[in-house]
C-alpha cells in the first residue's frame, strides 16, 4: 500500500480503538485524534479529518472496515483496500 493508504488505515484503526458508541462523542473524538498521534502525523491527520470528517464519522458508525473507509475517501486504491461489499456513499464537502 501507498504511504497515504497505510497512514489512513492506521488513523482509522486508532479511531476505532477509541470509538465510543454515541455519535456526539465520536464527533468530538475526530477533533481530538490528531493530538494523540505521533507529531510527524499531525498535519496529515488534520488534513484528512478536515476534508473527510463527516464521511469518516458516517462510515465508522456503520462499522465499515478501515480499508473500506480509506478506499471510500480515495486514500487507498481499490486493489489495496477492497470495499468488501460495503455501501457507504461519500459526502464530500
Amino acid at each position: 500500500p501507498t504511504s497515504q493508504c497505510s497512514f489512513c488505515i492506521f488513523l482509522i484503526k486508532t479511531l476505532e480503538s477509541l470509538l465510543p458508541k454515541e455519535r456526539t462523542e465520536v464527533s468530538h473524538l475526530l477533533e481530538e485524534v490528531c493530538v494523540i498521534l505521533p507529531s510527524s502525523y499531525r498535519d496529515e491527520c488534520q488534513a484528512v479529518i478536515d476534508r473527510f470528517g463527516k464521511t469518516l464519522l458516517d462510515a465508522l458508525m456503520r462499522y465499515v472496515t478501515p480499508e473500506a473507509v480509506c478506499a471510500l475517501i480515495h486514500l487507498c486504491k481499490g486493489q489495496e483496500a477492497p470495499l468488501m461489499g460495503t455501501s457507504v456513499t461519500p459526502r464530500l464537502p
